[in-house]
């Protein structure tokens, strides 16, 4: 058995907007070709196709039409199971919402709407937005056409709600957020780097410094900025505090940059 979505339904009841009754039984499939005032609709054929009777074609479709949505949507077997039956006439259609607990006083969007009054219904077609005392619709069989109107809810005898399926969730998967580079795009220095070094050696102390919390310029150069960042960072690892970057703080650095922040350090802080 095929899924009933509201969505689908929609859909496709808003691509029959403009389709025009046929003065006779030709170009049925054509929107607007052959229009007249005769009931033959592409809507009557594919029912009787799919159903047989009650259907019939070159008569009144507006109850026809709602239950064309309902199938060509899903399938026969389940679109016969939202309305609870089939009709293709009005007082009989809103009476088997009766009797399904479907029958509601206000209108929801994807409703099948019946005007006039309680066992005389004498139009029908589909809610597609609902604002207090009115709503909009698209119906079958106005002014022999498929149109969208806005009509009032005194108006109505009530409103059948079909049983939808539940739209489908669709999961959009976060995305993985990029992770901040974890490899230092200068070498590693073999030398000792301490204040009025200069160069890449000190680019790699300053790179490694920020990725552990200090905030400095990347620019090669050992100032007392980059002193005091390396003082605070030696007496947070347990280092000896002279602001020289040998191999031991050289290991702490990078042993501190991927333990990641647990382990980082703010400068001027323990």
């Amino acid at each position: 058995m095929g899924k009933l979505y509201l969505s689908k339904v929609l859909s496709v009841a808003k691509a029959e907007v403009g389709y025009r009754e046929k003065a006779s039984n030709s170009q049925l499939d054509n929107k607007t070709a052959n229009a007249g005032a005769g009931n033959w609709t592409k809507f009557g054929r594919d029912l009787l196709k799919w159903v047989g009777g009650p259907y019939a074609n070159g008569c009144a479709w507006c109850d026809f039409f709602f239950d064309w949505l309902m199938i060509s949507t899903s399938d026969v077997a389940r679109a016969k199971q939202a309305l609870n039956g089939w009709s293709g006439y009005c007082p009989t259609s809103a009476a088997d919402y009766r009797a399904a607990g479907r029958w509601h006083s206000t209108p929801a969007i994807g409703d099948q709407f019946f005007l006039g009054t309680r066992g005389h219904e004498t139009h029908t077609g589909l809610v597609i937005g609902v604002n207090g005392s009115t709503f909009t619709t698209i119906e079958g069989n106005c002014n022999n056409m498929v149109t969208s109107q806005v009509r009032t809810v005194a108006s109505c005898a009530g409103f059948g709600r079909p049983d939808y399926d539940a739209e489908p969730v669709t999961v959009t998967p976060k995305p993985t957020p990029s992770p901040a580079t974890s490899t230092c795009p200068y070498a590693e220095p073999a030398v000792v780097q301490k204040k009025d070094s200069t160069g890449n050696g000190v680019r790699w102390v300053q790179w490694y410094l920020n990725k552990a919390g200090a905030k400095l310029k990347v620019d090669g150069s050992f100032g007392p900025l980059t002193d005091t960042a390396v003082r605070a960072f030696q007496k947070t690892a347990g280092l000896v505090v002279d602001g020289e970057v040998g191999p031991l703080t050289r290991k702490a650095l990078k042993d501190a940059v991927a333990a990641g922040s647990g382990r980082l350090y703010r400068a001027g802080r323990r």
